[in-house]
């Protein structure tokens, strides 16, 4: 009830939640009971992430992802990397059984060269493939939910940029055209399509893994985040809005600049 909470993300069985404040990750049970600092970091850069089964939590930063033991109260860093520009910490996914999680280490520059990584709760690491890649900051790479492929933007030799489709084995191919700032903006909630665009046009796509491209008639946000298979929470033109595929479209918010959302929660109770 402080309202300076940031970076929420909830546990699979809508149990637990993780979040930042300031510098230091919490967790909290769903009742309010437990709230626990797990972690402190020398910048306001972590990400957390509860495994699937709430024992296991991530924080990832600008340079090193550890994983925290809940149980054992315990923390483990398990892969370090140089340090990423401005703050940015890569994306994890858990895998179902909490085995281990995925994450991409993006180059540290404009544009180099990623590497897809699984790591171990215990620090093993293997490396799943290497690739070039756009900085993060300019083109946010996104996993599925399920962990299944990942989706991110590749400058060519002449200048323009591609967006790619990389599955779990590494395996990658270019998807749709390439033109000037391709940007990804998101998987839907069943792991097998996704939107994308070009930044400062208006033209938005659905992309579905192994079939072409699908133009949508809307309007590109300046965010997105998928909540299922037809409706959306954005930014555009400075305003929070609900909407789905078909045009339809709900002012939530005309002061919000960034938003954390809870798909789960939103699927069972269909509010915000």
């Amino acid at each position: 009830d402080t309202g300076d909470m940031s970076t929420v993300h909830v546990s699979d069985d809508g149990q637990l939640f993780a979040y930042v404040r300031g510098q230091e990750v919490w967790t909290v049970r769903m009742d309010g009971t437990d709230a626990r600092l797990v972690d402190t970091q020398t910048s306001e850069s972590g990400k957390p992430l509860p495994a699937p089964y709430n024992a296991l939590l991530t924080v990832s930063t600008s340079d090193h992802i550890d994983v925290v033991d809940l149980s054992a109260g315990s923390k483990t860093t398990v892969v370090t990397y140089p340090i990423i520009p401005d703050g940015y910490a890569p994306e994890v996914i858990w895998m179902p059984d909490s085995s281990g999680f995925k994450t991409v280490i993006p180059p540290p520059t404009e544009s180099g060269q990623a590497e897809m990584l699984y790591v171990f709760p215990d620090g093993t690491v293997a490396s799943l493939a290497k690739f070039a890649m756009v900085s993060s900051l300019d083109a946010p790479y996104y996993f599925s939910p399920d962990g299944g492929y990942v989706i991110y933007t590749e400058k060519l030799n002449d200048g323009r940029e591609s967006l790619y489709v990389m599955d779990s084995s590494g395996a990658n191919r270019p998807y749709g055209e390439p033109g000037e700032s391709v940007r990804a903006y998101g998987w839907f909630p069943h792991s097998n399509s996704f939107a994308y665009g070009w930044k400062g046009t208006t033209r938005l796509f659905l992309g579905q893994v192994g079939s072409s491209p699908i133009e949508i008639d809307m309007a590109l946000p300046e965010n997105l985040r998928w909540v299922d298979a037809s409706h959306y929470v954005a930014i555009r033109s400075g305003e929070f809005i609900w909407g789905d595929l078909d045009g339809a479209t709900l002012v939530i918010d005309s002061t919000v600049t960034d938003f954390d959302i809870l798909v789960g929660l939103i699927q069972s109770s269909n509010n915000l």
